[in-house]
């Protein structure tokens, strides 16, 4: 088993280039993570060891069509039977489970699935199988996407711009939130007609939030993304802002881009991660020496 380690400004990270199912049931010691926030791949619809071709909302949609051959081998989502993948999904909240603390929490983003015509809402499915593994399906956040990728002509025919997504809130134990360092991510819209803010938005404490898509640099930028599925930096602060302190240990079982690790140190948090394809970790790692100067130290297990 191949990771890097390194430090920042106190805070330690870890990445680690294997199946994260390994990873969490053998390497991670138990009961030692005090937050879990990831987005888990499609099924069937993305081949993450090729660069990601989406510009913003100017998107060119021109990912290669999901063919076995294409995915890494023994990439989770890469299975001919959607029942598969839910069983894929149980081994990492199995594992999850496992190295989470008592009183802590795990966000889960994950979209629904438009094949054949039809729209397959799996967040069922999902909750299920997190719940056998012991969770509590504590709430259903909804981030709202303000530039939603636009369709290829011909879904267009069939379907709405994908405008949201789930996050779905587990707990393990009796957690309580931190309401009040709860970070406004959502607009407060105001009625054209009567002038009244939004007083839900402005005041409360939503169960939804919006951001622009995640890609690299200013929002309004729309640089050219490395990933196939990158989500935005608002999203894991989103998370941190109501379940952690400084401190803390967040774990990102699908690291990808590297977004849950990056914004974490940012945040004074410990992270740790699991890539499984190596030129992703490899990016990942590069890129967090470069942009943040920490000492990269190669091990094997």
């Amino acid at each position: 088993m191949i990771f890097r380690e390194g430090n920042y400004k106190g805070n330690t990270w870890s990445i680690y280039n294997e199946d994260c199912r390994k990873v969490l049931s053998e390497t991670v010691c138990k009961n030692s993570v005090d937050c879990i926030i990831t987005s888990p791949p499609y099924f069937q619809k993305r081949n993450y060891s090729k660069k990601g071709t989406n510009i913003g909302n100017k998107a060119n949609y021109t990912i290669k069509k999901f063919t076995k051959l294409d995915a890494t081998k023994n990439e989770i989502g890469n299975c001919k039977k959607i029942e598969d993948y839910y069983l894929e999904l149980e081994a990492v909240f199995n594992g999850c489970y496992r190295v989470l603390r008592n009183d802590k929490f795990m966000f889960i983003n994950i979209n629904k699935l438009r094949m054949d015509k039809k729209t397959i809402d799996i967040s069922g499915k999902v909750i299920e199988f997190a719940e056998k593994a012991g969770f509590v399906h504590r709430d259903t956040i909804i981030w709202i996407k303000e530039n939603p990728v636009p369709l290829a002509p011909n879904a267009s025919q069939y379907y709405l711009w994908d405008g949201w997504e789930y996050i779905l809130l587990f707990a393990k134990g009796s957690p309580k939130l931190d309401i009040s360092k709860f970070i406004k991510n959502s607009r407060n819209y105001k009625c054209p007609n009567c002038g009244v803010t939004n007083k839900i938005t402005k005041n409360g404490r939503p169960n939804y939030f919006s951001s622009y898509i995640g890609f690299y640099g200013n929002n309004m930028g729309y640089k050219k993304k490395n990933h196939q599925a990158v989500f935005p930096a608002s999203l894991p602060k989103y998370a941190f802002s109501i379940s952690t302190v400084k401190g803390d240990t967040i774990l990102d079982p699908f690291a990808g881009s590297g977004t849950t690790l990056i914004e974490g140190l940012n945040e004074n948090r410990n992270v740790i991660g699991c890539e499984y394809d190596k030129n992703t970790f490899n990016k990942l790692t590069e890129r967090i020496d470069n942009n943040y100067q920490i000492s990269l130290f190669d091990k094997k297990h």
